[in-house]
């Protein structure tokens, strides 16, 4: 998912994405469709590298990208793609789905694959006052400067989520690798030598860290201790009983278009596209 995440996101202009275990939204302007046929193909040609299959089948037939009518059909459109995680039963509130741009929409990424709303909480409660999460609608994380008691496991897993970097990468990549110092120095109070020791890394790579902006640091503070920000791990679902009831309430109408298309091995790993 991480793969394909990057991909899409490279587009440009995204109004609106939402990656499921085995398919994709996005919502984009209409030029901007091009790309992400090229995006598509790209992510195919990476995967089929990976897996040793030269041509192997990623993608089925899709139908032509439908043209939103108006501002209500495109916000009701925004709605419904940041909604899907929790109609699919995957979790139970929009933020906790990471392959989704409701956490950019609510200034809950880094970095974010699309502006802010200009009112986050709105937003939120427009979006998550649905039945599959909460009708009065959930609160958005806010910032406890007496978090004190948090950990280097917490601070981690925050960095992990808002920057969807799967957590044994955190310390390997640049700039999330960076948040990451600052974070623990700044959220946990220690000095250079104590940061390195926690991370195992040496106090010069410390003191060299470039700054990090303070909204981002916040940011982290903002979902530290939050459920909906678990870490990401390489294959964030597998063996997960969210998976398990998602292949079911997926397996008869995949396995139907999958026969109807001549590719019925496709219908038996939903799961395998995006690994």
């Amino acid at each position: 998912m991480v793969a394909l995440w990057e991909r899409l996101a490279g587009l440009g202009q995204v109004h609106a994405m939402v990656i499921m275990p085995d398919h994709a939204h996005v919502l984009l302007p209409r030029l901007e469709y091009p790309e992400l046929l090229g995006a598509k193909s790209g992510f195919a040609r990476w995967r089929n590298r990976r897996r040793g299959d030269p041509g192997g089948p990623v993608w089925v037939v899709s139908d032509a990208p439908a043209v939103l009518k108006n501002r209500e059909h495109y916000e009701r459109t925004r709605r419904y793609l940041h909604l899907n995680p929790c109609r699919a039963r995957l979790v139970a509130d929009p933020l906790a789905w990471a392959f989704s741009t409701h956490r950019d929409r609510v200034d809950l990424s880094i970095p974010s694959v699309c502006s802010a709303e200009s009112d986050p909480h709105a937003f939120h409660a427009y979006v998550s006052g649905d039945a599959t999460v909460d009708v009065a609608g959930t609160e958005l994380p806010t910032a406890d400067r007496g978090f004190c008691r948090a950990d280097l496991n917490q601070v981690e897993q925050a960095v992990s989520a808002l920057c969807r970097t799967p957590i044994d990468l955190i310390r390997r990549r640049g700039m999330v690798r960076d948040l990451l110092i600052r974070s623990v120095q700044v959220l946990l109070g220690l000095k250079p030598i104590a940061v390195a020791r926690a991370l195992g890394i040496s106090k010069d790579m410390v003191l060299r860290t470039p700054h990090v902006p303070a909204e981002q640091i916040d940011k982290v503070e903002r979902v530290l201790g939050d459920r909906r920000f678990p870490s990401l791990g390489v294959h964030p679902l597998v063996g997960t009983s969210a998976w398990r009831n998602y292949q079911r309430q997926r397996n008869g109408k995949h396995l139907a278009l999958a026969r109807r298309l001549g590719l019925p091995e496709a219908a038996n790993s939903l799961y395998s596209a995006w690994r």
